[in-house]
C-alpha cells in the first residue's frame, strides 16, 4: 500500500503550501494510501470522501403582498391576487440529485377579510407535472378545518397569521413540466387572503 511521509502541520502557524505539500506526496502514490497515515495529526481519511454540494433548483417564487383568492372544491394552482401563480418552470434533476422543495405562506385577516373564513375547509399540498402527467406528493397535503365558533376564527384575525408550510423532497433523473402549490375549499364557494409566501427548491448532489 502506498505510504507518505510528511512533516505534521504546525498549530496556529501551518499554511496553504505545507498542507498543499502533503496531499501532492499523496497524489503522487501509486497506490492507496492507508486509514492510519492519514488519521494522524488531525489528518483524517474522510476529509477526502465525497462531499455534498447545494444550489438552486429554479428562480423562487416570493410573494410578500397580503391579497385575496376565491377557492372552488377543485385543486387549483395558489395564485394570491391573480399576479403571482405559485408555480415553477421546468427543471431537471440529474444523476445522483435530490431537491428538496420548501412552501410556506401566511393566511392574515384584517377589519375587512378573513384569512381563512369560519366555514372554510381550505387544503393545501404541492403537486407536479413530468411529461404532462399530473403527480400529487401526498405528505404535503396541509388542512385547516371549519372553525366550531366564530371565537375559534378569532384566532386569525387581529393581525395574527396563520401559518401553514410543507417539505418535499424530489427524485434524481427526472425531468419536470413544472412544481406547483395547489389549493382548494373542500365545499367551493369561500375566499381566502394571505400572504408572505415563498416556495423554494434547493439541488443537492453528491460529488463523486
Amino acid at each position: 500500500m502506498g505510504r507518505v511521509d510528511y512533516t505534521p502541520l504546525r498549530v496556529g502557524s501551518a499554511t496553504a503550501a505545507d498542507f498543499n505539500a502533503i496531499t501532492s506526496a499523496a497524489a503522487a502514490q501509486t497506490a492507496n494510501v492507508d486509514r492510519e497515515n492519514w488519521a494522524e495529526e488531525g489528518l483524517d481519511e474522510r476529509v477526502f470522501e465525497d462531499d455534498i454540494v447545494s444550489g438552486s433548483a429554479f428562480p423562487k417564487i416570493v410573494h410578500n403582498t397580503i391579497a385575496a383568492q376565491g377557492l372552488i372544491a377543485s385543486f387549483i394552482t395558489l395564485d394570491p391576487g391573480g399576479a403571482l401563480p405559485f408555480r415553477t418552470g421546468p427543471f431537471t434533476t440529474g444523476a445522483g440529485e435530490r431537491v428538496r422543495v420548501r412552501w410556506k405562506m401566511d393566511f392574515l385577516s384584517d377589519p375587512t377579510r378573513d384569512g381563512v373564513p369560519l366555514t372554510g375547509n381550505v387544503e393545501v399540498q404541492l403537486a407536479f407535472s413530468v411529461s404532462a402527467v399530473v403527480g400529487v406528493i401526498n405528505s404535503t397535503l396541509r388542512a385547516m378545518q371549519p372553525f366550531a365558533t366564530e371565537a375559534s376564527r378569532q384566532a386569525l384575525n387581529l393581525g395574527q397569521p396563520y401559518r401553514v408550510s410543507c417539505t418535499a423532497w424530489l427524485p434524481s433523473n427526472t425531468s419536470f413540466d413544472w412544481v406547483e402549490v395547489q389549493i382548494r375549499d373542500v365545499a367551493g364557494g369561500i375566499t381566502v387572503q394571505m400572504g408572505r409566501g415563498t416556495l423554494i427548491g434547493r439541488t443537492f448532489k453528491r460529488v463523486l
